[in-house]
């Protein structure tokens, strides 16, 4: 289940195999996924957006005993701990970067459910276009910048 409110990402998450795309503004995700999931709520939600709304969202949709992982930097946030966390008893982790020792976890993901790196990688740069990747990546131009060096 993919949420955003970019209709280009959620179609580019269709086309590498998401079977549930949701737009907020068209859709109550909270409902939708509770539809979805028979009732029961995701087991694991990532909230990359920074901003309240979605990290609200995301507290809100995961199950009982589920997980939230938190990516999306944010100053600040105004939850209900009680209601939202403690009595569902969930497992929230921040994260910043990855470290050395998440890369293997992240790469047996990959290939064990076939995720389309390639697709991914929607640009590639030389180091020295780096001005121009930060510039595409941060208009919405690509789902994922790469800077490839010449071996």
């Amino acid at each position: 289940i993919i949420v955003d409110v970019d209709s280009g990402r959620l179609d580019f998450a269709r086309g590498i195999g998401a079977d549930y795309a949701i737009n907020p503004k068209e859709e109550d995700v909270e409902k939708r996924v509770l539809e979805i999931t028979h009732g029961r709520g995701a087991d694991i939600a990532i909230e990359c957006t920074g901003n309240e709304v979605g990290a609200n969202t995301a507290l809100n949709v995961v199950r009982p005993l589920g997980r939230v992982g938190i990516i999306g930097e944010n100053s600040s946030c105004t939850f209900d701990p009680s209601a939202q966390v403690i009595h569902k008893r969930l497992t929230i982790l921040g994260c910043w970067v990855f470290n050395k020792n998440d890369w293997g976890e992240i790469v047996d993901f990959v290939l064990e459910n076939n995720v389309p790196i390639e697709k991914l990688a929607t640009h590639k740069y030389g180091i020295e276009d780096a001005e121009e990747a930060y510039r595409v990546f941060d208009s919405h131009g690509a789902q994922k910048v790469v800077f490839v060096w010449d071996e």
